[in-house]
């Protein structure tokens, strides 16, 4: 299994009635997820997904006021994309082909295996980057390559540090969005610590090589990435 800081780039909504299973498997996700939403039914668990778009649904089949499939077919009437996996105590093959007609990425047993739910994960964000442009252009020169994680100007490849490609690669991936400090100590320091001074450096340096003002530094809160609409 790689790194799981390639998970903290993204967002998930779990949905499970009961309690005790909910606040252990919620214990896992926060350690692994960017943010974690919570529901204890597919009602609630349906406003949060219009509320807050995840790009992760991990829901379970049997709960009360609405249920697993039900909330799955209510978010499949005008969502194809967002990627959904079902976990539940039964293997009713009635449910599993339920789930696979409304396009659940996977179908897993309780009692959850945290082996199998990274699996899921990993499928479920390869899936994700599937659909993603394999080149973000930054301006009409500089260019990033999302698979390869290479930057490029005129399509002739820029040298950088791991660290300045790991920052681009989050920033790049959330484009429109702040990417807080806490996020970039992640994914890019893998939770080991980051000092203030070595961020604002790697930060420095990586300007040097990207058009002006495309790093902009939100004080006290994070980063984020601009990119030049006018190429």
């Amino acid at each position: 299994m790689e790194n799981l800081s390639k998970f903290k780039q993204f967002t998930i909504l779990y949905v499970e009635d009961n309690e005790q299973i909910r606040e252990h498997t919620n214990y896992i996700l926060k350690k692994i997820f960017k943010e974690v939403k919570e529901a204890n039914n597919g009602k609630d668990g349906f406003k949060l997904y219009k509320k807050y778009k995840p790009d992760i649904i991990l829901t379970d089949i049997y709960m009360p006021e609405l249920g697993g499939i039900e909330m799955v077919k209510m978010i499949r009437e005008h969502d194809k994309k967002t990627k959904i996996i079902v976990a539940t105590a039964y293997t009713d093959k009635e449910y599993l082909l339920d789930a696979i007609e409304f396009g659940v990425v996977s179908y897993i047993e309780k009692p959850l295996n945290v082996n199998v739910l990274l699996n899921a994960f990993e499928k479920s964000i390869a899936d994700m980057e599937d659909l993603l442009p394999t080149i973000v252009n930054i301006d009409n020169k500089y260019s990033f390559d999302l698979s390869q994680k290479v930057l490029l100007k005129e399509n002739k490849v820029i040298k950088i540090t791991r660290k300045e490609m790991l920052i681009l690669d989050i920033l790049l991936n959330n484009i429109n969005k702040i990417v807080s400090y806490e996020e970039i100590q992640s994914y890019v320091w893998n939770n080991k610590y980051m000092s203030p001074d070595t961020l604002r450096s790697t930060i420095r340096f990586l300007r040097k090589k990207l058009p002006e003002d495309t790093l902009e530094n939100i004080s006290g809160v994070g980063y984020k990435i601009n990119l030049r609409e006018d190429i």
